[in-house]
């Protein structure tokens, strides 16, 4: 359903033709958007990539923009080649929201406990 919906909010004209095959090429910086997915617990802000530890080919701007948010709420950079990157995660959105529509892709972990009270 998020999907469907991404595909009528971001403009065709960004997306990759085979995203899969174009991993390692730049989306530059005319793109529009941004997508922000929110899970529960742990104190860390990430970006692509985020099922491997390997940068995206724009990790300098989403690198940037990361540690802008971080600034705000003080998580912690959990992203490719950073000291906290604790582990490949495989299935998140951000990814998939970054590689196939462009968009700078966050995901925050937010609150103390996994189940909030």
């Amino acid at each position: 359903a998020i999907a469907a919906y991404a595909n009528l909010l971001f403009p065709k004209e960004q997306r990759k033709r085979d995203p899969m095959k174009e991993m390692d090429v730049a989306f530059g910086e005319e793109i529009m958007g941004v997508y922000i997915d929110v899970h529960s617990s742990g104190g860390y802000t990430y970006y692509p990539w985020g099922h491997k530890n390997k940068v995206s080919p724009d990790d300098e701007s989403l690198q940037a923009l990361g540690r802008k948010i971080s600034s705000f709420n003080q998580y912690k950079l959990w992203a490719p080649n950073q000291p906290d990157f604790l582990y490949p995660a495989s299935g998140d959105t951000s990814d998939y929201m970054y590689a196939r529509f462009g968009v700078s892709s966050f995901g925050l972990e937010i609150g103390e406990d996994f189940y909030e009270s």
